[in-house]
């Protein structure tokens, strides 16, 4: 769903979103992977992206607006999978609680990746 004015690059919005409307932020992500698909990247090389990219990208967004925990889910499950396994099309279960492992910090063990 489209909404009529944009401010900052934010739907301009009363209440919570649908579902459906949190639409944007998923294509965003995967747009940024589509990209680095094809690309022969190192594990290091995703870490940095992750890092970088795809941590930062919803913290705006993130920071007007509560994300459901499905939304939330399903965004830690792309970058989970995009770490471990590169392209988004791979469809091969993640271990989340490996992922949680990772995000701990550096000195505790971790890869020091965000956890949204």
């Amino acid at each position: 769903m489209e909404f009529p004015m944009r401010h900052l690059g934010l739907p301009l919005h009363l209440g919570r979103f649908l579902k459906a409307e949190w639409s944007p932020l998923i294509e965003k992500f995967t747009k940024c992977l589509e990209g680095w698909k094809g690309k022969l990247l190192s594990s290091v090389g995703r870490l940095v992206l992750l890092q970088a990219v795809l941590s930062n990208l919803p913290t705006f967004f993130l920071s007007i607006f509560k994300i459901p925990k499905g939304i939330l889910q399903q965004l830690e499950e792309i970058r989970c999978r995009f770490l471990w396994s590169g392209p988004i099309s791979d469809k091969r279960k993640v271990d989340m609680d490996n992922w949680d492992t990772m995000c701990n910090s550096k000195r505790s063990g971790g890869l020091g990746v965000l956890n949204l």
